[in-house]
């Protein structure tokens, strides 16, 4: 995300040390894996997603989160 904004890269924070100054449930919360696969929503009600991956997809979207 920081590439598309045209920032620097966040560097990294080991989790154990980010749970220590917000949380071990927070942490673990934001690092859980939110993947989902949509094939049956693609078969099933013939769906096509706009953009074919994240990385082509997050420089044309976040222009419009920002306005």
């Amino acid at each position: 995300m920081s590439d598309a904004l045209g920032l620097p890269r966040v560097r990294h924070v080991p989790a154990w040390m980010a749970g220590l100054l917000f949380g071990f449930p927070m942490v673990e919360a934001l690092c859980a894996s939110v993947r989902i696969n949509n094939e049956s929503i693609k078969r099933e009600l013939r769906w096509k997603p706009r953009y074919g991956t994240f990385d082509e997809g997050l420089p044309k979207t976040l222009p419009g989160l920002q306005a």
